[in-house]
């Protein structure tokens, strides 16, 4: 192979004063020289392409003049030479009749092959002028100067001595909680490596061609399943959570389980007898498979009310259920929205990340994170949204609290406080007065844990659950009454406690007094 070299622009064009020339028949007549155009590129690059076109080289016209009148009836021809610079021997590239010459890459050799003089080995400087002929003289433009240098035969290539193996960059992290990407499935890290370092003797080259596998497997099975999840010329690859996912529970990983696996890199380089393969570093990796949503999961409000925190649920708002049927998928919010807010409806498997219920055309559902898809309303007031999670729709009206009773306080009282006190729960808000929530640690029961609602710290006012649903957790629905009402706006009811397992934990409480709904649900 011949390496391309450089043609440089040595000296630019020196105007100076124009020649001039007398004509020997006539004193009085002068021939004023042209003037070569400053070239637009000084840099070039000489090939084997012979008719290669390098530059246009362009000039003005030459002139007669008698008695320092221009006579425009006299006609030129040029031709463009070229010498070294003291022109003692000039030689024509081409006559023309026009003001330019197009120079080909052959003009650029012929200069070469003309003046050199070191058998290859040596640049040549060489000038390039415009001669003017008319019937009553010439006259030369000042030169452009030039270096050329001479085509340098390509080295043979030495021999493959070493090849050092790529090198994978630790992320930031390496350990990863996999989340269901919704519609869509969405980027879980970016993996870089450097390339392969080829070794030539005392030299480093380059080898093509030069793939990549990314091979990936269990921790400590030595990648006997080899499983490629990218290939490329990249050196890089963006693992995403539904591929990982489903590659993790094919080989029987389970949900919220740590799970160990490691990546490494596959290089393929050169073809034929000099092909070869070459293996990075193991890179250790840790995910944590998510359980896809099932409607046994809490789901809360997120948005501009809790600045759009996607992590403490007790900034949150809760949605109830009507019962805990995996498949009743319906979702109720009941309560205060904000005027000219945002938010969309979070569930707990996606804590701490924006996989959200997202509103989409025709009152339709999505589960993605994208940053679209918010609710908004728009003036404000008590809403109900009932989100149906297993169709994928919504709705959104309106609520009359005019006849709702405000409450100064709601307390969960049961075995876990003796009875004797209330836990207190929080408010949403003072606009957001009927939706009540609190995160609380229990103690270890006996047989059985069991409480109720009730309000502003005694019994008078209180909830009961229904006979036959006393053990309905998280998700259940009480009346409001008393076994022994003791005052007339009490209906009488049984005294039905809810009752869920005996066992010390941390618990996410919420009562919504406007439609009786409750959560009690033991944290993981």
């Amino acid at each position: 192979m011949r390496k391309a070299v450089h043609i440089v622009l040595l000296a630019a064009m020196a105007i100076g004063i124009m020649a001039c020339e007398k004509n020997r028949k006539d004193p009085d007549k002068l021939i004023t020289a042209p003037v070569i155009t400053a070239l637009e590129n000084s840099t070039f690059t000489l090939t084997d392409e012979a008719d290669e076109f390098i530059f246009r080289m362009t000039w003005t016209s030459a002139v007669e003049t008698v008695g320092g009148v221009a006579d425009k009836s006299v006609a030129f021809s040029y031709a463009l030479e070229f010498d070294l610079p003291a022109f003692e021997n000039p030689k024509s590239i081409a006559s023309v009749s026009e003001n330019y010459f197009d120079v080909l890459m052959r003009n650029l050799s012929a200069i070469y092959g003309a003046l050199d003089a070191s058998g290859g080995e040596s640049p040549v400087v060489a000038g390039l002028r415009v001669k003017a002929t008319c019937a009553d003289g010439v006259a030369f433009s000042d030169p452009v100067l030039v270096t050329i240098y001479p085509i340098e035969e390509e080295p043979e290539p030495q021999e493959l001595t070493s090849v050092d193996k790529p090198v994978v960059n630790t992320p930031a992290s390496t350990e990863f909680r996999l989340f269901d990407p919704g519609a869509r499935d969405v980027a879980l890290v970016t993996i870089t490596w450097s390339a392969p370092v080829f070794h030539f003797g005392d030299k480093t080259g380059t080898v093509t061609p030069l793939t990549y596998d990314v091979e990936f497997d269990s921790a400590n099975n030595n990648f006997a399943r080899g499983k490629v999840i990218g290939s490329g010329t990249d050196a890089s690859i963006t693992l995403r959570h539904r591929q990982i996912q489903e590659i993790l529970l094919e080989w029987g990983a389970k949900p919220d389980w740590a799970y160990d696996a490691e990546i490494r890199i596959k290089a393929s380089y050169g073809s034929g007898e000099s092909a070869g393969v070459i293996y990075s570093d193991i890179l250790s990796m840790r995910f944590i498979p998510y359980a896809s949503f099932t409607a046994t999961q809490l789901i809360w409000m997120i948005g501009d009310v809790n600045g759009w925190n996607n992590a403490e649920i007790g900034t949150m708002l809760p949605l109830f259920k009507n019962s805990n049927a995996a498949t009743d998928g319906i979702y109720e919010y009941t309560g205060y929205v904000a005027g000219n807010t945002y938010f969309k409806f979070i569930p707990a498997m996606s804590l701490g990340s924006y996989l959200c219920f997202c509103a989409a055309d025709g009152g339709k559902l999505v589960l993605e994170e994208s940053e679209g898809g918010a609710f908004w309303e728009e003036t404000g007031g008590f809403r109900k949204i009932t989100l149906d999670t297993g169709t994928m729709t919504y709705t959104i009206e309106n609520y009359d609290v005019t006849d709702a009773r405000s409450w100064t306080s709601i307390g969960f009282i049961g075995t876990f406080t003796g009875w004797g006190s209330d836990i207190a729960l929080n408010k949403a808000s003072a606009e957001n007065n009927h939706l009540w929530s609190k995160e609380a640690s229990l103690p270890q029961g006996t047989d059985y844990h069991a409480g109720k609602f009730r309000a502003d710290g005694g019994w008078a006012y209180q909830w009961n659950n229904f006979v036959g649903k006393e053990w309905e957790t998280p998700f259940g629905t009480m009346q409001f009454g008393s076994a022994n009402p003791e005052t007339a706006d009490v209906p009488r009811v049984d005294d039905v406690n809810i009752y869920f397992g005996p066992q010390a934990g941390d618990f996410y409480i919420a009562f919504n007094d406007l439609t009786c709904q409750y959560i009690v649900y033991r944290k993981p």
